[in-house]
């Protein structure tokens, strides 16, 4: 049997999609502890006794905040518990708050406590103790980092000059000073040494000779001789430094030294500088006091200030008799040196406070251990390599380092066969540097090479420092600088990528950055790297945020790339994900060892109080094959022009196949499996309203476990219907997911998919293809035109252009159609009319090497005819501009398609002139004319009556014009209309004819409104209607009644109208009606006599008859009745009620007849 197969390895470029990768979170193993002691906050995995062991700290367990001892434990993961580690410590050191391993072998162990304070006299001092620990986690070394012993007493050296400047009497006068000053101080804690300097330097006595019983310092004073040479003080100084302050000399190891420098003029010493000096001295922690005799030091106190340590211990007399005027004060200092002291202009602590193991680094033969308060906090490291240490500090060649916490953390670079140690300052000048220092190759002295500066103050750039060898071939590719309190909106924490060049140097360009929205996240804060656990070859990192997610923290995981790392993580994994309530996870990190026996790496993470170690999933790849039987569609199941198959018989039989194999290595598990969730998608290359040619029979979904061996599934697929598109293969689509099994024997780790892997395959089907027993199909095309339409020239009206392409021929591959038409037309659209299911995708192609001819090319899709069929296409243009084409222009089609013999192509092109026809705009309208008549029906009267009209140009260009017009002669009631036969026009180039006609049903259909027996039909002719011209119209004449008919009130109606029309085999004109017709419209109204008589009569007697009617009513009411009002009314009684006022009249008043009148 045929087979088609596809096999397609799954490993393409596929940018990291998911948030969760290899490093498991669902079966975490957990250690806990005491919170209040702080347990979880160090990890490291140490390789001991021939077993992987997570080394935890408690740094503030067996105390309280101000008095803690500290604690370490060891973890197993296997019995998933934790014991202690033996120390014989109980000071108050926080052991723990630094722990550390050998950087790549991850064997041997160091625990510091940074935190020992002791009490000095009245001060207390803060230093920190180291233990080393053996293969078997015994403790083996104690080592105390620049520790300060509590010094008691003090150690003076007198050094004074012995130079030719002086005079014999005053230098009896200073040795005098010199005995009287130790006699005034032989009570207290003080040993003295007396050294004479000039050109040479004398030894007078030691500390060793001074402390014996028989000893006498004034002799020893004054029987030494006065040489008198050259004034050598930094010679003098250096005597001192090397000479006197030793064991040997009799100098006690836990006091305070004191030199004062006695001198009467300015140094000449040209072997010794005072840079020299002077730094042998502050190295010691000496304290300096210096005497300057005489004038010169008026003008040069600033060496006198350089001798000293600081200025308040400069002393200046005029002469050495005023020597004895300071005594008391010198001696009275003397006695107060206890506690703080001072060695340098820019120091006010040495050791003091240095914290010496605050942070630590092992490599295979050496040790760095940090000190950030030495020096007045601007701090340093110790360097201990086979048994010799030294200190290693910047702040004696700068004096801007106070406050910069040198020595915070710390890594080892190692580039071509050099070692480089990095260090944090993350206090320097408040925005953090790192330092890089090197060995000087000539006297093995460590030396600046390069200083790295923050960017952001208070961002506590270079807490954090992680070395990383990217491609792991043993040397360093780039460090990565922590800076967790960086703050920007939406951002807390930033860690910079430095990348090491060829020439030792480190420049930073990259940075890493968690989620926004975490502002105090503290990102950096902790950092790891964690070797290649993504399986590309290339170093990983862990970056830790403790205070994310509301300070119960997440961990970044990011791959690496050659020359840096991704920018975006490939997994972040919050405390949420672990489901145990934890808080500030993420605080510590570490990833060096396979701590669960699988081969893989594995990442511990501390958090408060807890210890985590997660996992690294072991990576699997996906081999994905397809099987198609038949290997092709055969077309006699699903041509529509065939028989119809039966629905229920697939036309292809899928076999879908897939197994699983690892690609970690290492990775010791051979049973790997994995659930895969599978869906098959056909036809995808369907538009989304169209139904897919074929479908899966039975679930085009479904969910399969395999393993490494190949496990193979039988999918079904038919044609629900027959097909028209049967040339373009049918495009199949997987997508598929993995799910890794739980691997046996390894408390529930799952493997999972390499994210590199791509989840999509896409294949496809094709058709069977009918091309006879030759198996070479031949197409034979012709194209005609269907249906042609007059162009009109007018910007955006369409042209269509109907074709009928045939294939007289075998099936034809890639029709196409390429259209040539002039310069104007705009393609708009291309559309199939027959068959349906099938489209025209066009494209213009441009000119053709000349301006006046473009062409479009129209592809069908589906790219096939069949054989002996037929396609009708519509391809709309749209016109565009003002262009002059002449009469016509010319359209030509050529069909083509990728399998016609050249034989057969004589009828593939066809070309057809079209008319052009240009737009006008011309109108006809009425003008005002007399729209009323009025007329006696008694005596009607003759009246002029006239109609206007007006044709009107307005468009671009001149026109003739035919315009009709039809008067009605005669109406209803034996009206006429005398029209007068000549036309009155105003225009150029106009004539009129007329005629009478007798209005019949087959009259022109476009003129309505002549509502008259007999019209007088007038048609003129403008030879050319200029743009913007028009011509006037006017008819008219008496209009009247026959005598000998008897009129009656009546409206009538007299309409005229008027038409026009244009040549439409030149021109067109839209819309067409609208404009082309117009009629006036006068009414006539005849009103007949009214006699008045009747109304006078009947307005007289209704108005008698209201008059009667109103009279009665008056009267009814009493309107007619007569009252008197009495001439004396007034000189009625004003108590009594008037006659208005009463209503009854009494008898005994008299009437107003009877009333007397006085004469």
């Amino acid at each position: 049997m045929a087979r088609y197969i596809l096999f397609l390895l799954l490993c393409g470029n596929v940018m990291i999609k998911s948030q969760s990768f290899n490093i498991d979170t669902e079966s975490p193993t957990v250690f806990s502890g005491n919170k209040r002691g702080y347990f979880g906050y160090k990890v490291v995995q140490l390789k001991a006794d021939g077993f992987p062991w997570l080394v935890v700290s408690a740094p503030l367990e067996d105390g309280t905040l101000w008095n803690k001892t500290g604690a370490i434990y060891q973890c197993s993961y296997t019995s998933e518990t934790c014991t202690p580690i033996i120390v014989n410590n109980t000071l108050p050191i926080s052991l723990g708050l630094t722990v550390a391993t050998e950087e790549v072998s991850a064997r041997g162990l160091i625990v510091c406590g940074p935190t020992y304070s002791h009490p000095c006299e009245e001060n207390l001092f803060l230093n920190g103790i180291c233990y080393i620990f053996n293969d078997k986690l015994h403790v083996t070394e104690e080592i105390r980092p620049s520790y300060k012993e509590c010094v008691s007493g003090v150690d003076a050296v007198i050094l004074y000059d012995d130079s030719g400047s002086i005079t014999s009497d005053d230098f009896r006068r200073m040795q005098h000073f010199m005995i009287d000053l130790i006699k005034n101080l032989q009570d207290a804690n003080i040993l003295f040494a007396v050294v004479q300097f000039s050109t040479e330097v004398r030894d007078v006595f030691s500390f060793q000779e001074y402390q014996q019983r028989s000893f006498n310092p004034e002799k020893a004073i004054l029987q030494v001789p006065h040489t008198k040479g050259r004034t050598h003080t930094p010679s003098g100084i250096k005597h001192v430094v090397e000479k006197i302050f030793t064991a040997d000399r009799g100098a006690r190891r836990n006091t305070k030294s004191l030199l004062i420098t006695i001198t009467d003029g300015k140094s000449n010493d040209e072997e010794v500088t005072f840079e020299e000096a002077i730094g042998a001295a502050n190295m010691k922690g000496i304290i300096r006091y210096a005497i300057g005799v005489g004038s010169e030091f008026v003008s040069a106190r600033a060496e006198l200030e350089t001798i000293a340590s600081r200025p308040e211990n400069v002393f200046r007399v005029g002469s050495f008799s005023a020597l004895s005027s300071i005594q008391a004060e010198l001696a009275e200092k003397i006695f107060a040196i206890e506690g703080i002291q001072q060695t340098s202009n820019s120091s006010s602590f040495l050791l003091e406070l240095s914290q010496g193991g605050f942070s630590a680094l092992k490599t295979l033969d050496s040790m760095v251990l940090g000190a950030v308060g030495a020096y007045d906090w601007s701090g340093g490291f110790n360097m201990i390599h086979r048994n010799a240490s030294v200190f290693i500090n910047v702040s004696s060649t700068s004096s801007d380092t106070r406050d910069s916490y040198l020595g915070y953390a710390a890594i080892h670079v190692v580039t071509r066969g050099k070692n480089l140690y990095v260090v944090g300052a993350p206090r320097y000048q408040h925005i953090g540097r790192v330092s890089i220092f090197h060995q000087h190759s000539s006297n093995d002295s460590w030396m600046v090479k390069q200083h790295i500066q923050g960017e952001q103050i208070g961002s506590y750039f270079g807490t954090e420092l992680c070395s990383v060898d990217l491609n792991m071939d043993g040397n360093t590719d780039l460090i990565l600088i922590g800076a967790p309190l960086y703050h920007k909106p939406g951002t807390g924490g930033l860690v910079h990528v430095c990348i090491l060049s060829s020439e030792a140097n480190f420049s930073c360009e990259q940075t890493m950055r968690g989620i926004g929205g975490n502002t105090f996240g503290r990102f950096g804060a902790a950092i790891a790297a964690l070797g290649d656990i993504s399986n590309d070859g290339i170093t990983d990192v862990a970056i830790g945020a403790p205070l994310e997610e509301e300070q119960h923290g997440a961990v970044y995981v990011f791959h690496g790339r050659q020359q840096g790392f991704w920018f975006k993580h490939s997994q972040r994994i919050t405390s949420s994900l672990l489901s145990m309530g934890l808080w500030y996870f993420g605080q510590s990190l570490h990833g060096l060892l396979d701590m669960s026996g699988d081969g893989l790496t594995d990442l511990a993470v501390g958090a408060l109080g807890h210890a985590i170690i997660l996992r690294s999933r072991p990576l699997i790849n996906i081999s994905t094959s397809i099987i198609f039987d038949p290997p092709e569609i055969p077309m006699d199941v699903v041509e529509c022009s065939r028989m119809m198959h039966n629905k229920e018989t697939p036309v292809v039989t899928a076999m879908l196949c897939f197994h699983i194999t690892s690609l970690s290595h290492g990775h010791s598990h051979r049973d790997l499996r994995a659930l895969v969730k599978y869906s098959i998608q056909l036809d995808i290359g369907r538009r989304d309203m169209e139904q897919p040619r074929l479908m899966i029979q039975n679930m085009s979904s479904d969910t399969t476990t395999v393993g490494t061996a190949e496990s193979c599934f039988q999918k079904r697929i038919y044609a629900p219907m027959c097909l028209e598109d049967f040339l373009s293969p049918v495009q199949l689509r997987i997508n598929f997911s993995v799910t890794g099994d739980i691997i046996a024997n390894t408390k529930n780790l799952r493997p999972v998919l390499d994210p590199s892997i791509n989840t999509t395959l896409h294949t496809e089907i094709p058709f069977q293809k009918n091309c006879g027993e030759d198996g070479i199909c031949t197409s034979n095309l012709n194209i005609s035109f269907l249906r042609l339409i007059e162009l009109m020239l007018r910007p955006g009206l369409p042209l269509m252009l109907t074709m009928q392409l045939n294939n007289l021929g075998e099936l034809a591959y890639g029709p196409r159609l390429q259209v040539f038409h002039p310069t104007g037309l705009l393609f708009r659209r291309a559309s199939v009319l027959q068959p349906s299911r099938v489209s025209l995708v066009c494209d213009p192609t441009g000119n053709l090497g000349n301006q006046s001819e473009w062409s479009i090319l129209c592809a069908m899709k589906p790219p096939v005819l069949r054989e002996h069929s037929q396609a009708i296409f519509q391809i709309i243009f749209q016109t565009i501009g003002d262009i002059s084409w002449g009469k016509s222009i010319q359209i030509t089609v050529q069909a083509e398609s990728e399998n016609e013999n050249n034989s057969t192509l004589d009828d593939n092109r066809q070309s057809r002139e079209i008319p052009v026809l240009e737009e006008v705009t011309v109108i006809i309208r009425g003008l005002e004319s007399i729209s009323y008549l009025n007329i006696s029906a008694d005596k009607p009267e003759k009246r002029f009556l006239m109609h206007c009209y007006q044709l009107e140009n307005l468009g671009h260009r001149a026109v003739p014009v035919n315009v009709t017009f039809r008067m009605p002669l005669q109406l209803e009631a034996s009206f006429l209309w005398d029209l007068d036969r000549n036309v009155s026009v105003k225009g150029e180039n106009t004539s009129c004819g007329t005629s009478e006609s007798l209005r019949t049903d087959s009259q022109d259909q476009s003129m309505q409104e002549c509502n008259s027996p007999f019209c007088r039909m007038v048609q003129c002719k403008a030879q050319v209607l200029a743009q913007g011209a028009h011509i006037t119209f006017c008819f008219g004449g008496l209009f009247y009644s026959n005598r000998s008919v008897q009129l009656k009130a009546q409206k009538l109606s007299m309409n005229s109208e008027a038409f026009l029309t244009i040549n439409e085999m030149k021109y067109f004109q839209k819309p067409e009606q609208k404009f082309h017709y117009a009629k006036v419209v006068t009414e006539v109204e005849v009103i007949s006599p009214v006699s008045i008589l009747p109304v006078v009569l009947g307005s007289s007697i209704g108005g008698l008859l209201l008059l009667a009617v109103m009279v009665v009513i008056l009267y009814k009411f009493g309107f007619f009745k007569r009252r008197n009002r009495p001439e004396n009314q007034d000189l009625t009684d004003p108590g009594k009620p008037s006659e208005e006022q009463s209503t009854t009249a009494d008898p005994s008043l008299p009437t107003p007849q009877e009333t007397p009148i006085d004469s």
